[in-house]
């Protein structure tokens, strides 16, 4: 991979016609070339597993994953209800990608 001229390509300092990307993939190519080439690359590799956990669910969060939707799911009575809390709901809440892990105080 050429993460210079991916740079240069994803930041306006050079054209492509063979970059055609949805906003998502152009997000997940500027996530990648952070990674690859920015400081996000050069602090990742050292953090530990517990803080790793806590960079991963602060991503799932700003991404929204706590709030996301899925399939609906229907009770024995064919009401769409939250499997969690019994809520009758439209859709069915699923849980964030990576949550929060448990404090250590606790």
């Amino acid at each position: 991979m050429d993460w210079e001229t991916l740079g240069q390509i994803l930041y306006g300092g050079r054209d492509s016609a063979i970059l055609a990307a949805s906003g998502g993939e152009l997000r997940l190519l500027r996530l990648a070339h952070s990674v690859a080439a920015g400081e996000l690359g050069a602090v990742v590799p050292g953090l530990d597993r517990d803080a790793m956990a806590l960079v991963l669910a602060a991503l799932a969060h700003a991404n929204g994953s706590h709030e996301h939707s899925g399939p609906s799911i229907q009770d024995s009575a064919g009401q769409v209800v939250d499997q969690g809390g019994g809520l009758r709901l439209s859709f069915a809440l699923l849980p964030s990608l990576h949550p929060w892990p448990p404090s250590p105080h606790h």
